[in-house]
């Protein structure tokens, strides 16, 4: 990112709290557009740092501060919500009727860009989160968040069966009794099919918990990877690095909690963007041979 559009980035920026070093602010010109007093909050760091720089306590209150703001979104009734991370900021995007209407326009202005908000809708949103922010006692708040426990059992989804796992698993990491799949999606939704798509995935019965509801430790274990494997996107040379989860049953494409992290070179004209915006749509499948080639890449940086 140059020093341009890093200036614009902040200078759309309108702050609503700071929690340590983390600052929340109203994206100006934001994923899917006006959507009401509920709307799109960008988390970015107040020294300025890179996702992939930011420290173990970052990451904490990275997951704290989504926590609340999904059980903001949710008091709300907005289930369906989207997390877009960028080197140097972290997007909350609610998707209220989470049609397909919303889900096209949320992609298309991820590569295209949208237009900026109007004044007043700036001071709704303003108004609704300092007011929503304000009520919270944080420290309380974060201390009282789910904890890690043994969730209900539900219907297994494809990530809950080993036969789908297996053809794509890059690794199994543990952490804190926690165990993580690491996959290379066989559908990868980079600008080319050869940029890197890797899923961070709670194993088995853990994966049903979603939103507001996910234990913090469990948050915090997926941050810790997300930014691993950034780490590792970076050290490719890929100069963007995206982050995506979906929270709620009509935003995911499988009912299983799981992160989505993609090394890419973003389009730069408008024909790369065009292709780069087909290819999220409709992304095309790697051969076996491809899938392998991957999944053989990334597998030492997981396996100790």
């Amino acid at each position: 990112m140059d020093l341009t559009h890093l200036f614009i980035h902040w200078s759309n920026m309108n702050l609503i709290y700071q929690y340590n070093h983390l600052k929340i602010a109203i994206e100006s010109k934001p994923i899917g557009g006006y959507r009401g007093k509920v709307g799109t909050l960008t988390v970015s760091h107040a020294n300025y740092l890179v996702f992939t720089e930011w420290s173990k306590e970052d990451l904490t209150n990275l997951a704290a501060i989504t926590q609340k703001i999904l059980q903001i979104h949710e008091k709300e009734h907005i289930s369906n919500s989207l997390i877009f991370g960028r080197q140097r900021a972290i997007t909350f995007v609610p998707y209220p009727r989470c049609n397909w209407y919303e889900k096209v326009q949320g992609a298309y202005h991820a590569i295209f860009g949208s237009s900026i908000l109007k004044q007043n809708q700036i001071d709704q949103i303003s108004q609704f989160y300092r007011t929503a922010f304000k009520n919270m006692d944080f420290e309380s708040d974060i201390e009282s968040l789910p904890t890690l426990e043994k969730p209900l059992k539900k219907p297994a989804d494809p990530f809950c069966k080993d036969v789908v796992l297996s053809k794509q698993r890059i690794a199994t990491v543990s952490k804190e009794g926690e165990n993580y799949e690491i996959l290379h999606d066989n559908r990868p939704k980079g600008r080319l099919k050869k940029d890197p798509h890797i899923l961070i995935i709670p194993s088995a019965e853990s994966g049903h918990v979603d939103g507001s509801k996910v234990p913090l430790k469990r948050r915090i274990h997926m941050l810790e990877l997300v930014q691993k494997t950034m780490q590792i996107f970076e050290k490719e040379k890929f100069k963007d690095c995206l982050y995506l989860e979906r929270n709620g049953k009509k935003l995911q494409s499988v009912p299983h909690k799981h992160s989505h992290i993609i090394g890419i070179q973003f389009p730069k004209n408008r024909w790369e963007r065009i292709r780069a915006f087909l290819r999220l749509l409709l992304p095309s499948a790697l051969s076996k041979p491809e899938l392998k080639k991957r999944i053989d890449l990334y597998k030492p940086h997981f396996v100790a």
